[in-house]
């Protein structure tokens, strides 16, 4: 809300689940956009007529489907198909647009590494998305340790250090490095006593 009202044009996003810290003030409308690690996604190909199961095949198929409006048509339905095809051609869009932006450094296929090689991609196109600010936000579970917290620790924390070892030498190649600002959040804290499963409570 902030940045949109000091003029900037904003682009929300969150990767494999939505949240509502990215909402803002819900008088905005503001769509948030929810990405996959691993990438944006291609209409799934299915046979749905006489085997059709290329791209080229469906698409006048769905767009038959889903595009046109009827007077016995209900608001959700149009909502529903309306939405379809606006997502999808959204989805193509911007997949053609990492396609033509991709990281100038590697990040193995692990899920905080995947999640920050999108974002990378996501702030080195943002001049083709027409967007001078983002926002992304990334969910990391697994740190919920009531058995074995050394084990458990020592494997996350290796992974979030490795992630952010590329993200930044990915930001750094790309000339960002300064512009993008990293806020971590916890949502509770734990004991320091160990319980006696070697984890904490």
């Amino acid at each position: 809300d902030v940045f949109e009202n000091k003029g900037y044009t904003v682009g929300p996003n969150s990767i494999n689940s939505e949240t509502p810290m990215l909402g803002g003030d819900p008088g905005k409308g503001r769509k948030i956009d929810v990405l996959p690690y691993t990438g944006i996604p291609m209409f799934t190909r299915q046979s749905l007529v006489n085997h059709r199961d290329t791209i080229a095949q469906i698409k006048p198929l769905i767009m038959e489907l889903n595009s046109e409006s009827a007077p016995e048509n209900g608001v959700h339905a149009n909502y529903w198909s309306q939405h379809l095809v606006n997502n999808w051609h959204k989805s193509d869009t911007l997949r053609a647009i990492l396609e033509k932006n991709p990281t100038l450094t590697t990040f193995s296929f692990r899920g905080l590494r995947m999640s920050l090689k999108i974002i990378s991609q996501m702030i080195r196109a943002h001049h083709d998305r027409k967007v001078n600010r983002d926002v992304f936000f990334i969910r990391l579970g697994g740190y919920d340790a009531h058995i074995d917290v050394k084990t458990n620790l020592n494997t996350h924390i290796d992974d979030l250090n490795k992630g952010f070892e590329a993200f930044r030498a990915e930001m750094v190649k790309q000339g960002n490095y300064d512009k993008v600002t990293v806020l971590m959040q916890s949502e509770f804290a734990r004991t320091i006593t160990p319980n006696t499963s070697d984890g904490t409570d």
